[in-house]
């Protein structure tokens, strides 16, 4: 289904991030994923694929990799208004991710 979402509206990159988001909310986790992937494969400058990508991760606990997304995301799009939520969790995982230092 994103394929042909992505044929037909792939000059209208909100709709596509804007399908994203109800898949994300509706809990399709797979399509999120799958979606995410193809809008990075069409545009690698849209930074909500990788939101999307970062919260996926960190939700299966891959953290590491949820931070390099959450990263390319900020980096990508510092002022979405997403970005305050995003930064304050990337924070917390780059706090958790550092060895004790005791």
């Amino acid at each position: 289904a994103s394929d042909a979402a992505l044929k037909t509206f792939s000059d209208d990159r909100d709709f596509l991030v804007d399908k994203m988001t109800a898949l994300y909310n509706t809990g399709k986790i797979v399509e999120t994923d799958s979606m995410a992937r193809d809008l990075i494969r069409l545009d690698s400058n849209l930074g909500y694929p990788y939101m999307f990508k970062g919260l996926i991760l960190d939700r299966s606990g891959n953290k590491l990799l949820a931070i390099r997304d959450y990263e390319r995301f900020l980096k990508l799009s510092p002022d979405a208004p997403d970005a305050p939520e995003i930064r304050k969790r990337l924070n917390t995982l780059v706090l958790e991710s550092k060895p004790d230092s005791n």
